[in-house]
């Protein structure tokens, strides 16, 4: 291994506990739906060390096939809160696919030049009243 390569994966965890979701009230939550940009191998690395393995979905960029496929049905919920090391377009898409209908909090920390873990949660504004 590079040495160049080993010091930055050593990092990354003392840089993911500044989004360690547990300072914002509206992130404390544990993320119902997590993703992590397969085209990059650190991104898994990172996504398993900063939130833990269990359900991590592989993404490729592009948002538009889960939004159609199951995040606009699920983001009809009260809540969604979801998590991810991906590319700045991911999650600032989702933000604002979100933002018409729910009151959207982030947090996000930069990985690297082009990876960036955050934790994304949505409320939706009508909060119980008939849309």
């Amino acid at each position: 291994m590079k040495r160049r390569n080993f010091i930055s994966s050593s990092l990354i965890p003392l840089a993911l506990p500044k989004l360690s979701l547990a300072g914002s009230s509206s992130l404390q939550a544990t993320p119902t739906i997590k993703y992590f940009e397969e085209r990059y191998q650190k991104a898994g690395k990172v996504a398993r060390s900063w939130l833990g393995s269990g359900n991590w979905q592989a993404v490729q960029s592009d948002i538009t096939p889960l939004w159609n496929g199951q995040l606009k049905s699920k983001s009809k919920d009260d809540s969604l809160y979801v998590a991810g090391v991906t590319t700045e377009s991911f999650y600032f898409c989702l933000q604002r696919l979100l933002q018409p209908t729910h009151a959207v909090s982030v947090e996000i920390t930069r990985v690297d030049q082009n990876l960036y873990a955050w934790a994304l949660s949505a409320t939706n504004k009508n909060n119980g009243r008939n849309s």
